[in-house]
Formats: C-alpha cells, structure tokens, sequence
C-alpha cells in the first residue's frame, strides 16, 4: 500500500501570502517586503510546527536562512519582532478582514438572522529561561489564580470572534491588559475595544455571548447603542428594577411560576434537567434604560441556578430554552483557547517587550486562522489538502474523527518531520 502523504503544500502557503498581501496593500503607512516575507515565515512556521519560541522557529527556517548558525537567525526574528517599522495593528486587522472575504457566508452560526460573537478573556502567566531570574515583562499584570489562590505575574488578554458551524470559533480580535497599560488602565476598556474591532469587522447587527466576567450592567447599553444584542451569564447578587422597585435579581424569579422543563450542559459536563422561569426587567430605574430578559435554569439536583439576561425577546418556554442553547455555546471559545495554547503555543512565548508579545500573539492567532480558512477554502488545491490530512492521519493513528484545526495541524506537523526539506522548499 502506497503511504498517504500532503502535497498540496503549497495552497497553505499560498493562503498565507495572498492574506499578508492583501493586508499590506490596503495599510495607509509603508511595510518594507522583506518584513511581509518574514512574517509569512513565521506564520507558516507556527502553523507547522505548532510553537512560540524563538528558537524553535529559528531550526524550523534556519536552512531558507542566509545564516551561519541558528542563533543568528534567533536574534533575527527577535529583532523583527521589536524593532520593524509597521503599523501592526493597521496591518494585523488588515489579515483579519482579509481571511473574513475569504470564509463561506455559509459557515457561520446565525440565530434570527444575526451573526454570533463570543468574547473571553485568557491569561498568560511570566515564564523565565534558565539563568534569566528577574528578566521581566514589559507592563505585567497581577494575576489571580483561584485554583492554586496565588498571584502569578502576567498578561489579560480579551479576544471576541464570530462563531461558525461545527463548534467553530474564529478568533478576528484581541487586545492585551495590564494594570500598568502603556495606554489603557482598565481592564473594561481593554475588553471593550476587542469587541468593537470584532463588531466592526463582522458587522451589526449581532449577538454577543459571554460569561458572567463581562456582564457588567452598562455593557448592555453599550451594546444597543452599536446595534447588537447581548446575552450574558449573571451574578444572583444583582439588584434589578422588577415592577417599579429595586429588588434582587434572585428573589424576583422565585417569586415568579416556572414555564416549563429544560436541559442545559456546559462544555463535557453531562446534561442536566431543571425548570426554567423567565421574566424582564430594567437593571436601572424603569425609564432609564431598555428592559432585559432573564432567564433562569434551577437544577433538579438543587444548587445555584444559571442566570442569563439578554436584549432579546423571550416569551415563552421555546424561546427561554433557546437561549440556554445559545448560552452552551460560549464553550466554543473554551475549545479555541485550548487549541491556541496546546497546538499552536499561545502561551509558551518568551519574548518580553510589549510590541513584540503583541506582534507574536498576532502571529499565532494567524497561522490559526490560516488552517481554519483551509477547512472552509472550496478551492480545489484545499479541498485536496484535506483529503490528504485524513488519509494521512488515518494511516499514522486510529482516527475517524472530523477534521478540525488541531488535527489539520497534527497532520502538517507530521507530514513536515518526514520531510522538512521538501515543506521549506515551498515557501521560495
């Protein structure tokens, strides 16, 4: 039997440089093509090989490299990730929107007609190389850890993407914090400004799903006034207005009859049965802002309820249990943290100045939607690409799975320790 093998190599890099190409030619300001041919280098490294660390990177392309030693190449790419003159926000928003006119209007999830976005902060704790104590980051956080209550130093980092069929989750921005922000000093606006630039560059109207962390009550304003709707995880310790008096949250909804039974499951947590109860109100005085619907899940097992409020109408019992639904899918951005931090390094980066951790998480979130592009490309040169990745992963391993990022990834990542020298010789 003939071993399977990936030979349309060349549609990822080609995928690659057509999105840093397109990015490059819509910027106001100048980028030097030499600092486009480097990035398509790392992108397509991280996406190969599936890490952050500059040295890693620097073996993957040493032999396309005019170096004399690994090291040389290393402070190459550190080099450029400091110190090159561009515009990386203008120029990383710019691939963004360039691997959005790429992606089927059909493969995104819709509900009434509107896109959804998920939002989600992750954190990224400092690591120190050996025989480096005291080399810092650049702005670090203080981070808490509630599992292991200690305060590892670190960064915030808010990301907001539309959300696509087959528990998909598309990563369009980000922005990082720091309680010593070089520019932003609240974590609020941070998060605010990740999920403007990803309303921005999907669209309104839209729904905004997100856990309780980010339900703060002006957010619903500030939601409205952009033309999106809003569903959020709540706290029970919340006061609401509920029929001219300020009352918590909680209490209202015991006072109030259930409308039925529903189910409601959180990432690989099995299914739980319970009522549900429903009803709105203002979370300001009535007349201030627009009212907001709660919907309420009490477990038959006894426990807290899950609390949702959101700016759609829910009137009866189908449309309270659609937003539980709807709520299940948050952990969509879940799956996509894991698979940035395991397959693609997110978290392992050992750079420490600000524009160089921005640029790198940039890169990274890239080279991840570079392999989510080819999973949705109709061309044929991509269609055959991932025809291949199951044959080969199907001869390498027991797997009959649907193809997803991580596994495209696992695929390439193999298919380029068989043969590094044919893989690098597609990116001349």
């Amino acid at each position: 039997m003939k071993p399977a093998t990936i030979v349309q190599r060349e549609a990822l890099a080609r995928n690659i440089m057509a999105i840093l190409e397109g990015a490059a030619a819509e910027m106001a300001g100048p980028i030097d093509p030499r600092t486009v041919r480097t990035l398509r280098d790392l992108v397509w490294a991280i996406a190969i090989c599936g890490t952050t660390r500059l040295k890693e990177l620097a073996q993957t392309l040493f032999h396309r490299r005019r170096a004399h030693s690994v090291k040389n190449v290393e402070t190459a790419l550190s080099k450029s990730l400091r110190h090159a003159p561009y515009d990386e926000r203008a120029f990383f928003r710019g691939c963004r929107r360039q691997v959005l006119r790429r992606i089927p209007s059909r493969a995104y999830e819709r509900y009434r007609g509107l896109r959804i976005i998920i939002e989600d902060p992750t954190t990224y704790e400092k690591h120190t190389r050996r025989g480096k104590a005291g080399l810092a980051m650049e702005y670090p956080s203080q981070l808490k850890d509630i599992k292991y209550e200690r305060y590892p130093k670190g960064y915030v980092d808010a990301w907001a993407g539309p959300l696509l069929k087959r528990r998909r989750w598309l990563p369009v921005s980000r922005a990082r914090f720091s309680n010593t922000h070089p520019e932003i000093l609240s974590q609020n606006q941070v998060e605010e400004a990740a999920l403007a630039e990803a309303i921005t560059l999907v669209g309104a109207p839209a729904l905004v799903i997100g856990d309780r962390g980010l339900s703060r009550k002006p957010k619903f304003a500030w939601l409205q006034e952009r033309g999106c709707h809003a569903l959020y995880r709540m706290r029970r310790d919340i006061s609401v207005w509920f029929r001219q008096e300020g009352r918590n949250v909680r209490d209202v909804a015991e006072s109030l009859p259930t409308l039925g039974p529903a189910t409601w499951k959180e990432g690989s947590q099995r299914r739980i049965t319970g009522q549900v109860t429903a009803f709105q109100a203002f979370l300001e005085e009535a007349g201030v802002d627009r009212p907001v619907c709660f919907v309420f899940f009490w477990p038959e097992e006894g426990g807290d309820p899950l609390i949702l409020a959101t700016t759609l109408p829910v009137r009866n019992l189908l449309e309270a249990q659609d937003m539980l639904r709807l709520y299940e899918k948050r952990w969509t951005i879940e799956i996509g943290f894991q698979q940035l931090k395991g397959s693609f390094g997110l978290e392992r980066f050992m750079v420490r100045a600000w524009t160089a951790v921005e640029r790198l998480l940039n890169l990274v979130a890239l080279a991840y939607l570079v392999l989510l592009l080819l999973l949705h490309d109709d061309a044929p040169a991509a269609q055959e690409l991932r025809a291949q990745a199951r044959q080969f992963l199907a001869q390498a391993s027991v797997w009959k799975q649907v193809l997803t990022v991580g596994k495209l990834h696992e695929s390439l990542s193999l298919a380029f320790q068989e043969n590094r020298h044919v893989w690098l010789a597609t990116l001349t």
